[in-house]
């Protein structure tokens, strides 16, 4: 993969979410990854983002969007665990179950996410594409974490998102601990390659 590589990583255990984000992603240059229903989903997931550019690759992730449920009474992006109506969400304070990026399990993924770090451009995003992530304070501040542990501006939204499209407001972290809401003109669709 070149620079700016754009890398797409959907949950496959709704397979609603997967062929509704698929279709729309498909045919804009990313690489598509999907992570199938596992309780190491977040591990899994860097492990094939790192594959799908190649471990000599390092500067040369331009956008990472990470495409999953999230809760309305937490933050939380799932990133391997399927359709919120059919699922018993476990409280992510067990060991055994890393499926989600949330502020309760971020201190215990930090050695797994840093594994990307040296692998974003300088000038990278990722946006966490599960609803109402930023809702929420602590949601903010896990903005905050990830955009200082991968020295990256890292973006999700305030309210519910229905499509492969931002449903605003949408905020933004930067790694030196600002953050923001983005104005709807800042806001930057799959379409747009930038």
């Amino acid at each position: 993969m070149g620079a700016s590589a754009i890398v797409d990583v959907i949950d496959r255990g709704d397979q609603f979410l997967y062929r509704q984000v698929y279709d729309g992603v498909s045919g804009y240059g990313s690489t598509i990854i999907g992570i199938p229903p596992m309780s190491n989903g977040v591990g899994f997931m860097i492990s094939r983002v790192i594959d799908s550019l190649g471990a000599d690759q390092r500067g040369t992730l331009g956008v990472l969007r990470i495409w999953g449920h999230g809760r309305t009474d937490e933050p939380r992006v799932y990133v391997s665990y399927g359709p919120p109506a059919l699922v018993t969400y476990p409280p992510l304070s067990s060991e055994d179950n890393w499926a989600a990026i949330s502020p309760a399990n971020l201190p215990q993924l930090r050695g797994t996410l840093m594994q990307l770090t040296s692998y974003f451009a300088s000038s990278a995003r990722v946006e966490l594409r599960a609803c109402v992530i930023a809702k929420f304070e602590a949601g903010k501040t896990m903005l905050q974490d990830l955009a200082k542990l991968w020295n990256v501006r890292v973006q999700a939204p305030e309210k519910l998102q229905s499509s492969e499209l931002w449903t605003p407001p949408v905020w933004e972290a930067t790694p030196d601990g600002k953050i923001r809401q983005l104005g709807n003109n800042e806001v930057i669709e799959v379409a747009a390659r930038r």
